[in-house]
């Protein structure tokens, strides 16, 4: 529970920005339609790779932008991806992957978008 003179939002972003991993153990039915929740833009936003289950979505962004984080087949999988992660800490590789995650939110930036919908009309 959030205290009293604590916003939720600045919880939420303190929270967010102690964190090493987002995991998404999210279906592919949890959604609907949409399969990639605001969770993953957390991620991107506070280049924080994510441990999710593996989806079209998510394998569209991965396939795009590298390794983001870790794609699962299923819960157990997850469940021995964040055992192995706390074992042996992958330093490398999560700098990598906050890497790519910095490509992706700077590929997403207003900026940048701006110009790719320019671009459709000239």
């Amino acid at each position: 529970m959030v205290p009293a003179n604590r916003d939720p939002i600045e919880e939420l972003v303190s929270e967010l920005q102690h964190a090493s991993y987002l995991i998404m153990p999210y279906d592919k039915g949890s959604y609907g339609k949409t399969l990639i929740s605001g969770t993953f833009y957390d991620a991107i936003k506070y280049l924080k790779p994510i441990i999710a289950l593996n989806t079209n979505d998510f394998r569209y962004f991965f396939d795009r932008f590298g390794d983001l984080g870790y794609l699962c087949e299923s819960v157990d999988e997850m469940k021995q991806v964040i055992l192995d992660i706390m074992d042996d800490p992958p330093l490398k590789r999560y700098s990598e992957q906050q890497q790519c995650l910095l490509d992706l939110r700077n590929f997403l930036h207003h900026d940048k978008q701006k110009d790719a919908f320019r671009a459709l009309w000239e």
